[in-house]
């Protein structure tokens, strides 16, 4: 391979590599991570004694929706609009 080529070649990769580096940094945390996190402080207070597994997280904090900091709703809101949508799932509610 000619290097007067692959070393232009390797320049941009690695400019690419480290564009994505720095915009990944960046991007907020979300998903399931995002809402345990901002949830943490809602869940010692409402759910001390939910057990991960069979929905029981969730339950508890849909039992206590009212209740939730802005952080909380505003991260599992996210999470949910995030997730695909099942339009038989929703239909017997």
């Amino acid at each position: 391979m000619n290097s007067a080529i692959s070393r232009p070649v390797a320049m941009i990769l690695l400019s690419f590599g480290l564009l994505a580096s720095a915009v990944a940094q960046t991007k907020p945390e979300g998903g399931r991570q995002g809402a345990m996190k901002a949830c943490r402080p809602d869940l010692q207070k409402f759910c001390p004694d939910a057990k991960p597994g069979d929905g029981r997280i969730a339950a508890c904090l849909k039992e206590h929706k009212d209740e939730l900091s802005a952080e909380c709703k505003d991260a599992v809101g996210k999470m949910a609009a995030a997730r695909p949508h099942h339009p038989a799932s929703g239909a017997a509610q």
